[in-house]
């Protein structure tokens, strides 16, 4: 490999990459339901449909939706976001292979998050292992759009000062991680955990040999 095209900086996704994406998930469906519930007097059934009418009539194009703020002050919740979500992120490991691959790669590789989770999500769920990154990108947080495009892969690459061809992502989605990201000129591999199609890698330790 020509000198100039050798992989200096290495970017992952988050949810389904790094954490299940359950730790999201279990957070607006599960987690917010409850604590509405408990606000209200209303049962966990009856909290849970209201707040899913409130999330589906706002849609998932409005960044307020990704927002533990909005939805905090929309319901008078008194409690500070960020330490709810530390004290329910107890609950949630980060994937062993994640751990293993992302401590392997840090004393060689610029490290970096590519999400669309909001700031909040990534660096609380990263936890100790924020410490290995040495920048978190947030679709939604900096770039104000629920999708990774691959203007944004480039907007990133121009923020780090290098070229496309000198970094390798890696995400669980197809249209979001591998499809953008290759269109913006960087090297990308599908994390298929769930074995749903006939390429892509199982497992975060297989990237350690495509390197």
């Amino acid at each position: 490999m020509n000198k100039d095209d050798e992989i200096t900086v290495v970017s992952f996704d988050m949810d389904g990459t790094l954490i299940p994406k359950s730790f999201a998930d279990d957070f607006w469906l599960k987690l917010i339901p409850e604590m509405y519930a408990e606000r209200s007097g209303l049962s966990r059934e009856k909290a849970e449909e209201e707040l899913l009418e409130e999330y589906n009539e706002m849609g998932s194009e409005d960044i307020r939706w990704y927002q533990p703020e909005y939805w905090f002050a929309k319901y008078g919740f008194t409690e500070e976001p960020r330490k709810v979500l530390k004290e329910y992120r107890k609950d949630y490991e980060l994937y062993e292979d994640a751990v293993e691959v992302v401590e392997s790669l840090y004393s060689e590789y610029e490290l970096i998050i590519i999400s669309n989770g909001i700031r909040m999500f990534i660096e609380v769920g990263l936890g100790e292992l924020k410490d290995n990154f040495s920048k978190l990108y947030s679709s939604v947080s900096d770039f104000e759009t629920n999708s990774k495009t691959p203007a944004i892969y480039r907007k990133v690459c121009d923020d780090i000062g290098v070229e496309p061809k000198r970094v390798v992502h890696v995400g669980d989605d197809l249209e979001n991680d591998k499809i953008p990201a290759e269109e913006a000129g960087i090297r990308s591999y599908l994390l298929d955990r769930e074995d749903r199609y006939d390429y892509g890698i199982k497992d975060l330790r297989e990237l350690l040999d495509k390197l």
